[in-house]
């Protein structure tokens, strides 16, 4: 069988991984945003299909040039690059953390922070796409948490985009996260250039962010959202007490 080639972003990758899931062809990506997509096995199943899926697809090939990468407008790279950051950072407390995995999370935050920092034509574009590429090894490794609980949920029942409702969400839950794992989330604050205070602030300088109700989201849907948020089982994962429904909605109003 021939393989599937996607060229693309997170969400063409994800499609022909879908598709390879049920068909058993191999996927080359080729990768246009910082999306760690190529990086994981971690994907939807198409519709309908459920009983043919042959396992989830990682791509064994990813073609990982840094000019295609990070070649979108500022404000979108930005957004891009927080949603790579954010797959380092939500994979810092989970059980399946590893050495390698918390290895490849810092490196990749400090690469991303390191490159974000610095005008755009001076920017050091390999830098940004290998610190997305280790963030996506490290969530391919390590499992999501809080963090794509929030953010997958708000972009399917919501609508609003994937990227930038990354960016806007993260600031928060890693303060919220920092207070329940303060070593994890101190060591990440100075990946980025900061201390644990200035946590939330050090990001939202990064991705600079816009209030998710600028961005078309669907208000009226957040309630739905956050019910479906609450049966997720990732949020087990999240040190401390049970993260509640009271929780999400606080950080998904931050965020709005």
């Amino acid at each position: 069988m021939r393989p599937l080639v996607a060229f693309g972003g997170g969400r063409v990758v994800d499609v022909a991984k879908a598709v390879a899931s049920v068909s058993g062809a191999e996927v080359v990506a080729v990768p246009t945003t910082l999306s760690g997509a190529p990086m994981t096995a971690i994907h939807r199943l198409p519709e309908g299909a459920e009983d043919r899926v042959r396992g989830m697809v990682r791509p064994p090939l990813v073609i990982a040039d840094p000019d295609a990468m990070t070649g979108q407008p500022e404000r979108q790279l930005r957004a891009s690059a927080m949603n790579a950051l954010a797959h380092g950072a939500d994979t810092l407390y989970s059980p399946m953390t590893n050495p390698v995995s918390e290895m490849t999370a810092m490196r990749g935050a400090e690469l991303i922070a390191s490159a974000l920092d610095e005008e755009r034509a001076e920017r050091d574009r390999a830098d940004l796409a290998l610190g997305a590429i280790l963030c996506g090894y490290a969530i391919d490794s390590a499992g999501l948490g809080l963090h794509h609980v929030i953010c997958q949920t708000l972009v399917r029942i919501c609508g609003t985009p994937h990227a930038e409702t990354n960016a806007a969400v993260l600031p928060h839950v890693l303060t919220f996260l920092a207070e329940r794992a303060p070593e994890a989330y101190g060591s990440l604050a100075e990946a980025l250039g900061t201390d644990i205070g200035g946590l939330e602030g050090r990001v939202e300088e990064l991705g600079r962010p816009e209030p998710l109700g600028t961005l078309g989201g669907d208000e009226s849907k957040l309630d739905e959202a956050l019910d479906a948020m609450v049966q997720r089982s990732e949020l087990g994962r999240v040190p401390g007490a049970t993260v509640t429904r009271a929780d999400l909605e606080r950080l998904a109003a931050e965020a709005w």
